[in-house]
């Protein structure tokens, strides 16, 4: 997943947005059953209230979605989706200064908001639905082309792939050619593979550690896993409490390439992608408080080589800061005798009769001092990298 000169640059509307570094999406669902923040937007004050604090944090686009696509949803009449969405696109253009994303794949609703103010189409269908693409073309403006297997109400029931990142290039690639012979222009375009939208937790994970390898290559990529379930499987959380796997993703796709970062915590998603751009470099100490779980090796073991990938982004030069990168997103202990990254400094303490074990089993020396207190849920380390 390469950016070209051409593509680090999307032209929204009568918005530009600079794209050679990662932008961040702020989600604003006006819909009563989306999966994480249902009901809490669909009333016009407390919805501009929210995008007015998302783009003091930081969005530079704001999603506005009127039909969930959450697994197990059903779809919405049209009109009911314009009912939503076109006024809130309508408002948001008339009070801030942000590119507009309308999260549809009803053409309807396309043209209606391209005319409200709209500046992106995020469609997670990729503009198969009858009408879809000739509308899309006729806005003139870009579109993020999203994988899927399935559609929402049954895509999650029983997900097959023979290889999941050679299926989704495959499509994307497909959908890409269709939209250029429709005169659609491929500066246009962005790409989504789509995690969560039919796919098992295997199948996300083995995609996100892939993401480099996306195609087809020099278009933008967005990536969407804010808050969802293959964090709260990996980690045993609800949905309300998977931020700081939701950070480490976020640092972790943008490592690989992403450029936008769509997410419902813009303050904290903002803070992580700015660290990661600054280059930050020299002696730094980082506290982390991550989940203690299971390391399941035969699923995340790609992770631990992306992470040291942005181990070297951050310019951190020890695997103690590796450690607390994926712990934070998984809960683990990573296994770092296969990596190339320099060790030194003293052992793991491990007070915890549970980890005590695993860590001096798993973990070389290394440059840290991390205790584990005895509890079932806290692993506090404190990194000097």
């Amino acid at each position: 997943m390469s950016s070209s000169s051409s593509c680090s640059r999307l032209l929204c509307g009568n918005r530009e947005l600079d794209l050679s570094r990662a932008q961040i999406m702020g989600i604003l669902n006006v819909t009563p059953d989306s999966f994480s923040d249902g009901g809490r937007f669909n009333q016009r004050d407390a919805a501009l209230r929210h995008v007015e604090q998302m783009v003091a944090d930081g969005a530079a686009l704001i999603d506005v979605g009127g039909e969930s696509t959450r697994p197990g949803a059903v779809p919405v009449p049209v009109e009911q989706e314009l009912e939503r969405v076109v006024p809130m696109v309508e408002a948001i253009a008339s009070q801030f200064d942000v590119v507009i994303s309308v999260d549809t794949s009803s053409p309807e609703v396309m043209t209606a908001s391209a005319a409200a103010g709209a500046g992106l189409i995020n469609d997670v269908r990729a503009l198969e639905r009858e009408g879809a693409l000739e509308a899309a073309r006729a806005t003139g403006l870009p579109v993020c082309l999203m994988h899927r297997q399935g559609e929402p109400d049954s895509m999650q029931l029983a997900p097959r792939y023979a290889s999941v990142l050679d299926e989704v290039n495959a499509y994307l690639q497909a959908r890409v050619e269709v939209c250029e012979g429709a005169g659609i222009a491929r500066e246009r375009l962005v790409l989504d593979p789509g995690f969560g939208f039919g796919k098992s937790l295997e199948h996300n994970l083995q995609l996100f550690a892939r993401l480099s390898d996306l195609r087809p290559q020099g278009l933008p990529v967005l990536v969407g896993v804010s808050r969802k379930s293959m964090i709260g499987q990996v980690l045993d959380r609800p949905v309300d409490q998977r931020l700081y796997g939701s950070l480490a993703l976020a640092a972790l796709a943008v490592d690989a390439g992403a450029g936008i970062i769509r997410v419902h915590d813009v303050a904290a998603t903002r803070d992580v992608v700015c660290y990661g751009a600054s280059g930050a470099s020299g002696p730094a100490v980082t506290t982390f408080i991550i989940r203690v779980s299971p390391w399941k090796n035969a699923i995340l073991e790609p992770m631990a080589f992306v992470g040291v990938s942005v181990m070297r982004r951050l310019r951190l030069s020890s695997c103690s800061s590796l450690v607390g990168l994926l712990g934070l997103l998984f809960g683990i202990t990573v296994p770092v005798e296969s990596l190339s990254a320099r060790t030194h400094g003293s052992p793991a303490i491990c007070s915890s009769r549970r980890w005590r074990q695993g860590c001096r089993r798993r973990v070389p020396r290394f440059s840290c001092l991390a205790h584990a207190y005895p509890c079932d849920c806290l692993f506090d380390a404190y990194l000097y990298g």
